[in-house]
């Protein structure tokens, strides 16, 4: 007969696996899932710069803004000192722009509670939907990498990004499956990956991923 004790420790054990086999899966996948943000982030940026450059010409926005890109690789602290000056006295997409800037440098810095605390004053102060839900989504992101992270906090603040209307969903439904995975809650993470899988409406690298998280969870 077999020992109730040692049945649960064996549980208990295996359980313990599987999460630290899936936070190995989130960093090896969640680089994918960061650099096609990125990649979306960089478009919102040229489009709005350009906007704003286009439409007003604001010539002294434009310069600090193409300073501290230059600053980023060499000096990211003074970076993101000016790409904060902007965020808080520039005109327009320039505000919006910087503040994005702003935070991804503070991140690469490995400063992730001020990079946050960048992209939280962002959700903060636009309306739009657009950049509001971007900045909510790296601020999880962000949150996400490091070993304290508060999985049930950051699971209750990407929820309503998820929605059928919200312009990031499909991200957020990525990121949400990868907590769920996180949090021992593997038949629910599958069935989300699944459904991104099989949502034709889905970007192709999302649904190239969810189908590859597919098969990690069922070889077990």
């Amino acid at each position: 007969m077999a020992d109730p004790q040692s049945d649960s420790l064996l549980r208990e054990i295996d359980e313990d696996i599987r999460r630290e086999r899936y936070a190995l899966l989130w960093k090896r996948y969640g680089g994918y899932v960061i650099a096609g943000l990125v990649v979306m982030v960089l478009a919102v940026v040229g489009y709005e710069v350009w906007r704003e450059r286009t439409a007003s010409q604001r010539a002294d926005a434009a310069e600090r803004f193409s300073g501290a890109l230059a600053l980023v690789d060499h000096d990211p602290g003074s970076a993101a000192t000016v790409f904060e000056s902007l965020a808080t006295d520039g005109p327009g997409g320039y505000r919006i722009v910087a503040r994005l800037q702003e935070g991804a440098v503070l991140a690469q810095q490995g400063d992730r509670d001020a990079a946050v605390a960048a992209y939280n004053r962002l959700a903060a102060d636009t309306r739009d939907a657009v950049y509001r839900d971007l900045a909510i989504l790296l601020a999880v992101l962000t949150e996400l990498q490091s070993p304290a992270a508060d999985i049930d906090a950051l699971r209750q603040r990407l929820l309503p990004l998820t929605t059928s209307e919200r312009p990031w969903r499909y991200s957020a439904r990525e990121v949400a499956a990868h907590l769920h995975l996180q949090a021992g809650e593997r038949d629910q993470a599958r069935t989300d990956f699944a459904a991104l899988a099989g949502d034709l409406q889905a970007p192709p690298g999302t649904r190239a991923r969810a189908e590859s998280m597919l098969a990690e969870i069922d070889a077990g």
